[in-house]
């Protein structure tokens, strides 16, 4: 019999899914400004992931100018927010899925993450020490239109990933009512990020007002696409996932969500920062930082080597 994204099995998935798939999305935001700074010369030296401050890239710079240059534009201040809303967008509209609730859930999951979290949570953390300091500092871009921006396109991009998801509804004999696409929305997009905040919360991290907000336009934007308009009707009748895969799903999704409390909790009150190459002295790594090296011989204990901070 065919299953919907709100039956019990399908939701007992999602959950598994959105722990591996949600923190895969933040680490996306850094990964890919450690990308841009090696194809500008530079090094992607290790990675900074709290969840309640912006993630990071640590880097070697190519030069003590590049925080100002064309290249770390595009490579370093603005890859993080380029890459969510342009994935946020494609995934749900270009990504075919088979027949497995897995694949359909982990595309839309990436999507509703990259929205939520690289669009909506993430920006306004970068708002003393992050790429909307860094736009500003080095480029004139004033933080709120970036941040309104930001939630813009998230706004935008939310909403595909809810009516692609929602489109499963049709083949349930079930009403395709608006109190089940609202569900919808509340149990794949609103409980996840509601489960991101509260972890930051408990972990320590006091993120302020702003990332609510912004957070809370993107997902009230999935909740308005899901009120006004009907989904498409999905072209893929779904079963049921089996009990095995549940298993393996949820043994993997902890496993993940482990390590993800590991290195985006708070040492001493500050950001946890893994390394696994050599800094050198333009390195982007802040002083009050605790640097994990993840290979010996990288820093001696207590120390790192100071380097140029943009």
């Amino acid at each position: 019999m065919p299953s919907g994204p709100l039956s019990g099995r399908v939701v007992l998935l999602s959950m598994a899914v959105a722990a591996v798939a949600w923190p895969f999305a933040w680490l996306l935001l850094a990964a890919v400004q450690g990308m841009g700074v090696l194809l500008a010369g530079g090094r992607f030296i290790g990675i900074s992931l709290p969840l309640g401050q912006v993630p990071w890239a640590l880097v070697n710079q190519p030069d003590v100018a590049f925080a100002s240059s064309r290249a770390a534009l595009w490579g370093y201040w603005l890859a993080p927010a380029l890459l969510a809303a342009g994935l946020a967008m494609a995934l749900p509209v270009l990504v075919p899925t088979g027949r497995k609730w897995g694949g359909e859930l982990l595309v839309n999951h990436l999507a509703l993450a990259l929205a939520v979290l690289g669009l909506g949570w993430a920006p306004p953390l970068g708002l003393a020490d992050g790429p909307v300091r860094g736009l500003e500092r080095f480029f004139g871009v004033p933080p709120m239109p970036f941040l309104g921006a930001c939630a813009l396109a998230g706004a935008v991009a939310a909403p595909l990933a809810i009516l692609r998801l929602s489109g499963s509804l049709w083949h349930l004999p079930t009403s395709l009512s608006r109190a089940r696409r609202l569900a919808v929305v509340a149990v794949h997009a609103l409980g996840p990020a509601s489960i991101w905040v509260l972890l930051s919360l408990l972990l320590g991290w006091r993120p302020g007002p702003l990332p609510l907000i912004t957070t809370g336009v993107v997902l009230a934007a999935a909740a308005v696409a899901a009120w006004l308009w009907l989904p498409r009707a999905a072209l893929t009748r779904r079963e049921a996932p089996s009990t095995g895969r549940l298993a393996v799903a949820w043994l993997f999704g902890l496993l993940v969500l482990a390590l993800v409390l590991w290195a985006g909790a708070p040492t001493g009150g500050v950001r946890r920062a893994l390394l696994w190459s050599k800094p050198s002295a333009t390195n982007n790594i802040r002083t009050d930082w605790k640097v994990v090296p993840l290979r010996g011989g990288l820093v001696r204990p207590g120390q790192q080597e100071r380097g140029y901070v943009p």
